[in-house]
């Protein structure tokens, strides 16, 4: 079987060679044929009425006997042009097909020579070098699209392996942090020859803080490492804000913080209440974190057309402009304090979980007065 695209090519073009100088030569003999039979039949009658001038007795007699003797050598003379050509086609035939199948070859090298070029630098490229490119070569506009395409595939495995690594290294990071702090308090604890209950007492609590962290950097890794969201049921707005709400009312109380909420009873969207949930409940409990004097919060929505348009709007510290671009970036915390608890990924899950529910998030913040988060998400339409 053939697997070469180039003795494809060669297959192909030879057979279409061959047929059309096979139907030419056919061609040209039923012409040459026709002409030479015309001619011979002419010649006889001009010879038949040079000998016999009466044309009213040609048709009869004798004369009769001439003419199918006539017949009988114009048939004669045909069956011998026929068997000379037929020699002859038989005799070019070979070199024909050894000539179309050398045209063939040189035409299928000359079109497959790209490709060939393509496949030898594209393995060239190692795994291990991702920045290589493969050149910009002027040649077809097939060939030209299938390097360009191959060139932004490229440059899309090259950007998944590099965030990849850093996804792996700030995640190490991430979890180095409780870890020594963890075994940073169980040393102290065991180097004392007399600890005391005030010291197990500490030692607990920082444990158990610690455990707390690595339980949420876990649960968010597993949010960021779902690639689709599939249990999808409509969702009262106003209902999932009150369970939020709930859930949060510790850390609420324990801020002070004013919470506001205005959210229209028929406000739906469809999706998962778990990373909904989730999703607006990072964004309440980052405007908390980040609170000032007089905290206040408020939630809004806004039916518009086939969409919802959900506002959080603080009066916290606000965002520094140059922190902005970035923080939806994983492990991202700008110029947070160090002593408010997080990961840096809260805002990122936000921003996952919107966009698997076809949606879009943005943030407008001015630094010292506020910051809002605009949701736009679609509704559910009964």
């Amino acid at each position: 079987m053939l697997r070469s695209l180039k003795s494809k090519f060669a297959l192909v073009f030879s057979a279409i060679l061959i047929v059309v100088l096979i139907a030419f030569s056919t061609s040209l003999f039923s012409i040459i044929n026709h002409k030479v039979e015309e001619q011979i039949v002419i010649s006889r009658i001009e010879a038949l009425l040079q000998k016999h001038p009466g044309l009213g007795d040609f048709y009869r007699g004798q004369q009769l006997k001439d003419q199918y003797r006539l017949i009988q050598m114009g048939e004669y003379f045909e069956e011998q042009v026929t068997e000379k050509y037929n020699r002859t086609l038989v005799i070019l035939l070979i070199p024909t097909a050894l000539l179309s199948v050398g045209l063939g070859y040189i035409t299928a090298t000359y079109l497959v020579r790209p490709i060939d070029k393509l496949a030898l630098d594209v393995k060239k490229l190692s795994s291990g070098k991702l920045q290589g490119r493969l050149p910009d070569v002027r040649s077809s506009t097939e060939i030209e699209y299938l390097r360009d395409s191959f060139n932004d595939l490229l440059d899309d495995v090259e950007r998944a392996f590099n965030s990849q690594e850093e996804f792996i290294q700030d995640a190490a990071h991430e979890l180095r942090t409780p870890l020594a702090s963890m075994r940073a308090n169980l040393d102290n604890l065991r180097n004392k020859e007399t600890p005391t209950v005030s010291d197990y007492h500490e030692a607990v609590e920082v444990l158990a803080k610690m455990n707390r962290k690595l339980i949420r950097l876990s649960e968010d890794l597993f949010y960021l490492d779902r690639r689709s969201i599939s249990k999808r049921a409509p969702i009262k707005l106003h209902e999932l804000l009150e369970e939020i709400l709930e859930d949060l009312h510790p850390l609420i109380a324990q801020e002070n913080v004013k919470v506001t909420t205005k959210i229209p009873k028929d406000a739906m969207i469809y999706g998962d209440p778990k990373y909904i949930a989730r999703a607006f409940g990072n964004l309440i409990e980052n405007s908390i974190k980040y609170s000032s004097k007089d905290p206040k919060i408020t939630v809004s929505a806004d039916i518009e057309g086939n969409f919802l348009i959900v506002k959080f709007k603080d009066n916290g510290l606000g965002i520094s402009p140059k922190f902005l671009p970035h923080i939806f970036d994983r492990f991202y915390r700008g110029g947070a304090d160090p002593k408010i608890d997080g990961s840096g990924l809260g805002l990122a899950i936000v921003k996952k979980v919107i966009e698997e529910h076809d949606g879009t998030i943005e943030v407008l913040s001015t630094e010292g007065k506020g910051t809002i988060f605009t949701v736009t998400i679609p509704t559910y339409i009964k």
